[in-house]
């Protein structure tokens, strides 16, 4: 529908409910005629739709089958051709008819879903030999490579996540010519694996003016750089903005895009994050740097004490009951080992250790500043007290096994509940404490 008509019609759907809610009803009423006159039904059957639309490469004759068995595409699927001298055909597939794929002459580059009108291309099923459609969309010749430069990078991402477009002499240019930052991650992570692959020592300088010149931070994620710490060693770059982050960033010195970025490989230097969550100036920074804690047991007193003492919401939310949970849940785990093999001598360091974790729960939850991250807390309790078992009780089920089920401390449970009382919990905290499968599962 191109970007000007959905945003159109978007605002004015949001609009039109102002201060309001919208449901499904409204999206396709705003939506659907957009695509005809059966557009709104169309739409309703496209996102009722299961099954995905399928694609079938057949190398012997090279055709190419769209299969769509449940009405899930709105608009056609198309491929394109596109020659060196600019020249460009395109090819619509038909649903259910083969369609010729083949290039009208060895400079042709294929494109598919040239327009970019569907989430992705990959999100279709494949079956036949479709993998080797690639060498079609793949530049393999300095022809084909040259149109590919000229491409959207969009389309330069799918190419370069499947092919190694780089070399030690050429990865600078490349990259610095590729036009999206995940077709620039792409190839960079390529040069990594090559360079991994072949031992060879001219990939390190190009690979580190690459990592350390062109990449963003949302560029990171998708891609694996594994590979990179076998040629250029990460522990010798940026020292600077690290010893930035080990005195705690309290000017809040470096951008939130460059702490992001630093965030990515900071497997040498894991000992600044404690620092930056008590000491950043800045939110974000703290926010990032409780994502960034590693979880680990012996560290259960630190993350109690964090829990405890923080009233930012948006840092508590960051996993840190994620992180406080599971070091509980471990002593708790420890605790009930030692019971098991020794009713009579139970490990008082591990139960007190899980008290502890309950204890900085209870504690958020009787501030009122800390109201917006209750309901996590309080889940993270539930979560604690019960347990997945796969027997039941021994005076109910010995010697008959029982089903899996979950088991609850519910008398734990309304202990913790009335210490609770008078605490200013918000509306979901105080409807779970009266049913906690509010959690859910």
């Amino acid at each position: 529908m191109g970007d000007e008509a959905f945003f159109a019609t978007l605002r004015g759907l949001l609009e039109k409910h102002r201060m309001g809610s919208m449901g499904v009803d409204d999206i396709v009423g705003a939506f659907g005629p957009v695509f005809g006159s059966s557009g709104p039904e169309k739409l309703r059957r496209a996102l009722k739709a299961k099954a995905l639309p399928q694609l079938d490469y057949a190398a012997t004759d090279q055709t190419v089958t769209l299969h769509d068995p449940e009405a899930a595409l709105l608009v056609p699927v198309e491929f394109e051709w596109i020659a060196s001298n600019g020249s460009r055909r395109r090819e619509k597939l038909v649903l259910d008819q083969p369609i010729k794929m083949v290039p009208a002459s060895t400079d042709e580059l294929l494109v598919p879903d040239p327009d970019d009108v569907h989430p992705s291309l990959g999100y279709f099923n494949y079956s036949g030999e479709w993998h080797l459609l690639s060498d079609f969309y793949t530049p393999q010749t300095p022809e084909k490579f040259a149109t590919f430069l000229t491409l959207p990078g969009v389309h330069q991402a799918r190419a370069a996540s499947e092919a190694w477009l780089v070399n030690p002499t050429n990865i600078g240019e490349v990259v610095n010519n590729l036009h999206s930052e995940e077709a620039r991650m792409w190839a960079i992570s390529a040069a990594c694996d090559a360079a991994s692959s072949t031992n060879d020592p001219a990939w390190i300088e190009p690979i580190t003016t690459a990592i350390t010149t062109s990449l963003a931070p949302y560029a990171l994620d998708s891609a694996n750089y594994v590979f990179c710490a076998d040629v250029i060693d990460f522990s010798t770059l940026w020292t600077d903005d690290w010893q930035k982050l080990a005195n705690g960033l309290p000017d809040a010195n470096i951008s939130d895009e460059r702490l992001t970025f630093l965030s990515r490989f900071d497997g040498d230097h894991t000992s600044v994050w404690p620092e930056v969550l008590e000491h950043a100036g800045s939110l974000r920074a703290r926010t990032l740097a409780m994502q960034r804690l590693r979880t680990k047991t012996e560290d259960h007193d630190l993350y109690v004490e964090m829990v405890r003492s923080i009233d930012a919401s948006e840092i508590l939310r960051a996993r840190a009951f994620f992180k406080l949970g599971k070091t509980t849940r471990t002593w708790k785990d420890n605790w009930d080992a030692s019971l098991s093999s020794s009713p009579y001598a139970e490990d008082l360091a591990a139960k007190q250790h899980f008290e502890d974790g309950l204890a900085a729960l209870g504690a958020v939850l009787k501030k009122d500043v800390t109201r917006p991250a209750h309901g996590g807390a309080i889940c993270t309790v539930r979560n604690l007290l019960r347990e997945w078992v796969t027997y039941g009780p021994k005076t109910l089920c010995d010697p008959v096994p029982c089903e899996p089920h979950w088991e609850f401390d519910q008398t734990r449970w309304d202990a913790f509940v009335d210490d609770l009382e008078g605490s200013p919990l918000s509306e979901d905290a105080l409807a779970i404490t009266k049913d906690p499968s509010r959690c859910g599962e």
